[in-house]
């Protein structure tokens, strides 16, 4: 990359050379995408993705324990369990090229490690946490406007979920620049800060959304699929996701807490119940994870050229549960972003993606401030009333005993507007 000094890319695909160099610390990894030719550059020690070996034949998920980055080191250990055993094990790492060793190994991992899966969660190593750190140290003079407490952010892993996270990649605008649009104005600073805040919530309120769009903002995130498929569904943004077409997954997955884990909602048909009793949600935990392993496992043979199938990764990918993480680059304007937050950090979202967006809506704050005051006021805590509704408001400020039967309101529309009216925080 041109300025940058001991950096290069490298893309991994079925496309790329037989032997794929070796990335050192410090690089950038050049992330296929979901179409022929696109690419996303990420820090290396936020995705290692699979790499070849001079037969040609991919590697499935191992690597020698001292593995440093350096060639020739051997297979990528990518499950948790497994990277805890080669520190374990003497020698597990150097008996990788051994298939009958590969086999034993294997089956020792599964068997002595499995039950640990559930309480790993996804660290950086102190190696790679200074990596990212060191490109975070990095400076560039710009006449744009900056927002500095976003800048401290970037490069700064929020962690979500068991190995989950979400990192500010780029930005552009400020809540100065919402203003100046509104305004069509040709400098900064004309007005006072208070009329410049009593405008946004102006726009806010009366729900002028171009100012908004003017704003845009560029995260990285690694999520489990499941969640990923909710999430497609905003369609206003750009997406750039990680593609099992052009790469090896790694064998990362979503495993519940189990006061998370709850029985189907008597009450609404795409939501949680009462939590399920612990001997039931450990139960449950274990065919989770039990069968997240065992698809993955099937996974690698399917790939494995030299002692399973050589299936191609397209067709090996659609065995792999929902729960297996993978990642993506996701730009959007802050108008879509309020409006993406307002819906996933609803308390009828999804936990899954809620806690999400709670991460997402931390660093809305640090970005433009007044306008996440205005949409917090406006937008999350405020509510909406039909016609007949508010129609019933009214009779009942009049002083009129309005009940349901009477009301013109449905039973759910009724006990939704009585929920709201009895709310404190309403």
């Amino acid at each position: 990359m041109p300025g940058k000094k001991d950096v290069f890319t490298a893309r991994v695909e079925p496309v790329s050379s037989p032997f794929v160099r070796v990335l050192q610390p410090g690089c950038l990894v050049e992330t296929p995408g979901t179409a022929p030719g696109s690419t996303t550059p990420m820090p290396h020690p936020v995705y290692c993705h699979s790499r070849k070996k001079s037969s040609g034949t991919p590697h499935i998920g191992w690597v020698r324990a001292d593995c440093k980055h350096q060639q020739g080191c051997g297979r990528l250990l990518r499950t948790n369990f497994g990277v805890l055993a080669a520190r374990l094990i003497p020698g597990v790492g150097n008996a990788c090229y051994n298939p009958r060793a590969r086999v034993l190994w294997r089956v020792l991992a599964l068997s002595v490690f499995s039950s640990m899966v559930e309480s790993l969660r996804m660290s950086l190593t102190e190696e790679q946490r200074a990596e990212i750190a060191a490109h975070g140290q990095e400076t560039f003079s710009t006449r744009r406007p900056t927002v500095a407490a976003l800048e401290a952010m970037l490069y700064t892993l929020h962690e979500v979920l068991d190995h989950g996270f979400v990192r500010v990649i780029d930005y552009m605008g400020d809540d100065a620049a919402i203003v100046q649009a509104a305004r069509v104005s040709y400098g900064r600073g004309t007005r006072k800060v208070s009329e410049d805040a009593g405008l946004i919530r102006y726009l806010m309120r009366h729900r002028h959304s171009s100012p908004f769009e003017m704003c845009e903002i560029k995260f990285h995130v690694k999520l489990p699929i499941f969640v990923a498929r909710q999430w497609i569904r905003h369609r206003m943004a750009s997406v750039n996701e990680y593609s099992a077409r052009y790469s090896i997954l790694d064998s990362e997955f979503y495993l519940p807490d189990t006061a998370h884990m709850a029985a189907q909602s008597d009450v609404n048909r795409q939501g949680r119940g009462e939590v399920l009793a612990p001997q039931a949600a450990a139960e449950v935990l274990d065919i989770l994870r039990e069968d997240a392993i065992r698809t993955y496992r099937n996974y690698e043979r399917m790939l494995d050229g030299e002692n399973g199938y050589g299936l191609a990764r397209e067709l090996g990918r659609i065995n792999l549960t929902l729960n297996t993480y993978t990642q993506w680059y996701w730009k959007i304007d802050l108008h879509n972003l309020m409006h993406f937050l307002a819906l996933r950090i609803d308390p009828h979202a999804q936990y899954e993606i809620r806690v999400y967006a709670e991460a997402m809506l931390k660093i809305l704050h640090a970005w433009v401030p007044t306008t996440a005051a205005a949409f917090e006021e406006y937008r999350r805590g405020a509510v909406t009333f039909s016609a007949s509704m508010l129609a019933v408001v009214r009779r009942m400020l009049a002083g009129e005993a309005v009940e349901q039967a009477g009301s013109g309101l449905s039973r759910r529309e009724w006990d939704e507007m009585m929920a709201i009216l009895k709310s404190p925080t309403a």
